[in-house]
């Protein structure tokens, strides 16, 4: 009797430790993965496919959207900002082994899910965030309705809401910023935060930024997150140096682009035939670019007479898309397109890393102003 007491006893241990062996197993093999559970609400034509994109902008994995609803899985060695995408609704968040519940739709993203993710983009949860953002989608597209009945006072006050309610976003975002990277959070959440924070004051110049990603560095030890971000920094700061050669009171550079029959034409010819030209950088995927068309149309019409002229340079990385553009604005200046985009010769030569980007050049060769200085916003004109 004794014996067969041991004997259960025995076998009940085996069975326990089994059972938490199992156990044990079955988290370690959640901790070392990831399960994306996604669901379509409020979007008006269903996708067929959600995508997840790196940060370089490549599709890494695709699934397909059935009943509005999807589900990707994999494994992660490192935690990374990563896209995911479903027709044109996006969320961008930190992709790390562990469960994630995303939502898509037409005036709404949410991704809940990830430990340096709800730290780093918990921002977006907040009910005045996701308010404004609604918001932001509905004056979009009044703005689409107004330019297609071509409502130009319209769009100009809808242009005036839709900048006061993207500054409210901003402000929450570097609010919320802020406080993770001067209060106790986690350092990598300190490094994803700065990779996305926009703030221009010089507590945050780029040297600035490279001693904090340092001192990061001297915290955890060597970090693939922290290096390719101080890579990007260092990189920008070469960008810096170069947009100096293009400042204001400087000499232009000469680029060559392609027009629509597949002739290249120089920037220098079209300098020397008149007194003022606009080199003006734009894509037909940059809404606010085209926005300011009807405008450079006043301008054109007032004083091309007189010698102003405007060289147009297209970043569009396929053709299609710059020539249906095209056909739709129907601009009569120069219109050119450098489909290398921004890693052509054209963007680099004038340190162009963000659209629209405009420098007005007199005849001689002088560049007399730039950036702001010619390119007033579009909603402050009446």
């Amino acid at each position: 009797m004794k014996n067969e007491m041991k004997k259960k006893l025995v076998f009940g241990r085996v069975v326990a430790i089994s059972l938490l062996l199992l156990v044990s197993s079955c988290k370690n093999a959640e901790e070392q993965s990831f399960t994306i559970n996604g669901k379509i609400v409020d979007m008006k034509e269903v996708p067929q496919k959600a995508y997840l994109i790196n940060d370089m902008g490549y599709p890494t994995d695709s699934v397909d959207i059935v009943n509005g609803k999807f589900t990707l899985k994999g494994k992660k060695k490192h935690p990374e900002i990563t896209m995911i995408t479903a027709g044109k609704s996006r969320a961008e968040f930190i992709l790390e082994n562990g469960t994630f519940q995303v939502t898509l739709g037409d005036k709404v993203f949410m991704v809940k899910g990830g430990k340096l993710n709800e730290i780093v983009y918990g921002f977006t949860y907040k009910k005045n965030f996701q308010f404004n953002f609604k918001k932001l989608k509905e004056l979009n597209d009044q703005y689409d309705r107004f330019e297609a009945k071509k409502m130009k006072k319209s769009q100009d006050s809808v242009l005036a809401q839709y900048q006061k309610i993207q500054t409210k976003l901003l402000t929450i975002q570097d609010q919320y910023q802020k406080n993770i990277l001067t209060l106790n959070y986690p350092i990598l959440a300190k490094v994803f935060t700065l990779n996305n924070y926009y703030d221009t004051t010089p507590e945050y110049s780029i040297e600035k930024r490279i001693a904090l990603l340092d001192k990061y560095e001297k915290e955890i030890g060597k970090d693939k997150s922290i290096t390719k971000l101080r890579n990007r920094y260092l990189e920008e700061q070469k960008q810096q140096k170069q947009a100096q050669t293009v400042a204001t009171g400087n000499s232009f550079k000469d680029i060559e682009a392609t027009t629509a029959d597949g002739k290249e034409i120089k920037l220098s010819e079209i300098i020397l035939k008149n007194k003022y030209t606009m080199l003006d950088f734009w894509a037909s995927w940059c809404s606010l670019c085209r926005a300011e068309f009807q405008y450079q149309q006043e301008a054109y019409a007032k004083y091309h007479k007189k010698g102003f002229e405007i060289y147009a340079v297209s970043l569009d990385d396929k053709m299609n898309s710059w020539l249906k553009a095209m056909k739709k604005e129907n601009t009569p200046w120069y219109n050119t397109v450098d489909i290398q985009a921004f890693k052509g010769s054209c963007a680099t030569a004038y340190s162009v890393n963000g659209i629209p980007a405009g420098f007005l050049i007199a005849q001689d060769g002088t560049i007399v102003s730039s950036g702001d200085e010619i390119r007033e916003p579009v909603w402050k004109k009446n």
